[in-house]
């Protein structure tokens, strides 16, 4: 190896070690933030032990991905399960007063914000839901406290593993692929909630709101840039169904080029 050589080599263990230092930085920041700083909402009135279990899980989630044969297509699956997770069990805890002060779904028309009120007959339309009320004997009135509760759990683990992506120059600022596909998750599970028996449809079409899980294979693919893929599918699908326009967190400056993302 030449000097040139070795020198590139050095520069670029040194910017890799320079993003595990501040990766690292960012997840003590976070783990204070939901587990000690915060104001009850997110998971700090929760005892010792439990706030150890979190911690350990997520340094298990880190290790997992860290080990595996391709870490980042690793994280993609995770993430992209997380989300799913977490949208499943926000979306029946969300209320409309809560909905109006979280910007990224504020104006999502699919998201309503009063599946609350139905908590007790949907909890058996979820798999998870209804597992944990058979294995933990849930009453129907501590339902919103569980699903709030999971919810956040779901969401200290996925924003903590989107801090890795920072390592893996997979993010990409506004037009990144993480918070819109939160949003994309919680419409289709409004969605599916919505065909249940006895539940009023809100305005999407079936079909229209099914296509919104499709973003989160476009990540657990570990295709390069998902968010691209997504609205490529959508606009597909949309002039298909005769429904033209474009997803509802779709942002004002997006530029439907490829390679607009960073690279996996």
């Amino acid at each position: 190896m030449g000097f040139m050589d070795w020198l590139a080599t050095r520069r670029e263990n040194n910017k890799i070690k320079e993003k595990v230092r501040l990766f690292r930085k960012m997840i003590r920041n976070h783990i204070n933030e939901y587990l000690y700083n915060g104001d009850g909402r997110l998971l700090s009135n929760h005892t010792e032990e439990f706030k150890q279990y979190l911690i350990d899980e997520l340094e298990r989630m880190i290790q997992e991905i860290n080990a595996a044969d391709i870490p980042i297509l690793e994280l993609r699956k995770q993430l992209s399960s997380l989300a799913l997770s977490f949208a499943s069990y926000m979306v029946l805890a969300l209320t409309e007063e809560e909905k109006k002060v979280v910007e990224d779904y504020a104006d999502v028309p699919w998201i309503s914000g009063q599946l609350h009120y139905n908590l007790p007959a949907l909890s058996g339309h979820s798999d998870e839901l209804k597992k944990a009320r058979w294995e933990g004997n849930i009453a129907d009135d501590d339902l919103h406290d569980f699903c709030y509760a999971q919810g956040r759990k779901l969401l200290f683990f996925a924003n903590g593993l989107h801090y890795l992506r920072m390592v893996f120059d997979d993010t990409d600022g506004s037009r990144d692929w993480f918070r819109p596909l939160i949003v994309a998750n919680m419409i289709w599970w409004e969605n599916y909630y919505r065909t249940c028996p006895d539940m009023e449809n809100i305005g999407l079409d079936v079909v229209l709101g099914m296509a919104y899980s499709q973003f989160g294979n476009f990540v657990y693919s570990g295709i390069e840039s998902p968010f691209y893929e997504f609205v490529m599918f959508w606009e597909k699908a949309t002039k298909e169904l005769g429904f033209p326009g474009q997803p509802h967190f779709l942002p004002e400056r997006y530029d439907p080029r490829p390679g607009y993302n960073s690279r996996v």
